[in-house]
């Protein structure tokens, strides 16, 4: 491998670092019941910086998983706003790579 092909574009493995930081920063205030619209919230940003990030991928499933959990403790408004927001203004992108489940 040449040097320049085995080099990462400096400007991709910023944001990527910086998508990362934002997840972490959910998952931490997730665990917080008085941080969770702040969880929420931080979730969407990863989402709408990279609609086909490995990091939206997984901020996707957290929101999915905090509207499941809310619709089980009767929050079925709540519940419905972040499914909502799943299903309308972010929608999974064509992806450029087969995805594997």
């Amino acid at each position: 491998m040449t040097e320049t092909s085995s080099k990462k574009d400096p400007i991709e493995e910023s944001r990527t670092t910086g998508r990362q930081a934002m997840l972490n920063m959910a998952k931490d205030y997730e665990k917080s019941p008085a941080m969770i619209q702040h969880a929420i919230e931080t979730y969407k940003e990863v989402i709408a910086a990279a609609l086909d990030s490995k990091e939206a991928n997984e901020a996707r499933k957290s929101l999915l998983r905090i509207a499941q959990k809310f619709e089980k403790e009767g929050k079925k408004e709540s519940a419905f706003h972040i499914y909502q927001k799943l299903a309308r203004e972010f929608p999974r992108q064509a992806p450029r790579h087969p995805l594997k489940y």
